[in-house]
């Protein structure tokens, strides 16, 4: 055996058949040549091409603060949210809600309940930096036991007012569309030279032999921006025919009485009066002003019915002046009917009006005037 030593101190030994080869030592990873003698000490061989050792990319840890910065940054926190104050519609909340509750007033116990609920959010948003939440939960329980606090009698005045509104509203936008509708017959009376029958033929007959098919209202389809769902149907195909049948679900807007969610969406209830002197025959078309002697500010035109019908049939209204006719107009609006006349305005009928004043109305050539509770306006 050969011993000898390495650089760095280590004992090595090697058999003597190892002599003059390279060895690695142990201790420190050198390249070190086995000595032909023993008990040599031996430099280490350096490699020919020796590899970059590889560095360690050590983070730099930040730098902690010390304890006497630690307290001072903490002594600012309560001050920074102090200084951001609390929520001022929190304290508007908690006002108004001492008011309500003493007052027993949704006038402002609503307020306090809206502005409690905004200043919670707010609160919730500046993440501590806004005090006020006791406040705000304050107010918004006062100004919900001053509300509910309230008599009956202001509840049913509240819901009649909101009711009363959305009436108002509804019948407005129903009178829109009774304009509306009677500016397209006027026009289609222009182009045609007389109005459509309430039933509109086949117009590939001669007009004698034509027989009602479909509605006047979709005679004024074109006159009332609906010219692409006019061209959809067959003229010379009844309203519940194969094809026409389709376009029942595609009732225009203008048909539908504004509120009414109790009659299909495809039914109307925007007729006319037809037959023994009214504006509309039932295969004839009148002209206007020739035939409406009684003057166009005298006689109805269309009106709100009470039964609803499907927007495409040729069915309408049948005068006859024998029977009553006041029934037959629309009760869905308290303050009345609304009807157009034959010169595009709109009236609103009163129930208490009377059958012959009515009649007259309807008649478009009877030479009879308008009873003293007929509507100026």
């Amino acid at each position: 055996m050969i011993r000898f030593a390495c650089t760095c101190g280590q004992q090595l030994q090697a058999r003597e058949e190892n002599a003059g080869k390279v060895v690695l030592c142990p201790a420190c990873q050198q390249r070190v040549t086995v000595p032909n003698e023993p008990s040599t000490s031996v430099q280490p061989e350096e490699p020919r091409e020796p590899a970059a050792p590889r560095q360690r990319v050590q983070r730099e840890r930040p730098e902690l603060p010390e304890e006497s910065e630690l307290e001072s940054e903490r002594e600012d926190r309560p001050r920074r949210r102090a200084a951001a104050g609390s929520s001022g519609k929190a304290t508007a909340s908690l006002i108004l809600g001492i008011v309500s509750f003493c007052g027993c007033t949704f006038l402002t116990g609503l307020p306090a309940i809206l502005l409690g609920i905004l200043s919670l959010r707010d609160i919730g948003r500046a993440a501590g930096a806004m005090t006020g939440k006791p406040m705000a939960m304050i107010g918004i329980v006062l100004g919900s036991l001053g509300t509910l606090c309230l008599p009956p009698g202001y509840f049913y005045l509240l819901y009649s007012s909101v009711s009363r509104v959305r009436e108002a509203a509804a019948r407005l936008q129903s009178q829109n569309n009774l304009k509306q509708m009677a500016l397209a017959l006027h026009n289609y009376n222009d182009s045609n030279r007389s109005l459509p029958p309430a039933g509109v033929g086949n117009p590939f007959q001669p007009a004698g032999q034509q027989k009602p098919l479909l509605s006047w209202r979709v005679a004024i389809l074109p006159y009332v921006e609906q010219q692409y769902l006019y061209n959809q149907f067959k003229l010379d195909e009844p309203w519940d025919g194969p094809n026409n049948i389709k376009l029942l679900a595609k009732m225009p807007k203008i048909y539908m009485l504004p509120g009414d969610d109790k009659t299909k969406p495809d039914h109307t209830r925007y007729q006319v009066f037809v037959g023994n002197g009214a504006a509309f025959d039932k295969t004839q078309g009148h002209k206007i002003p020739v035939d409406f002697p009684d003057g166009t500010s005298n006689t109805i035109l269309i009106v709100e019915a009470e039964n609803a019908v499907p927007w495409t049939k040729p069915e309408d209204i049948p005068f006859d002046p024998n029977k009553p006719i006041v029934p037959l107009l629309s009760t869905f609006f308290n303050s009345g009917c609304n009807v157009a006349l034959a010169d595009g305005s709109v009236r609103v009928i009163d129930r208490s009006i009377s059958e012959t004043t009515l009649k007259n109305a309807i008649r478009r050539n009877d030479g009879q005037p308008l009873g003293p509770d007929w509507p100026n306006r």
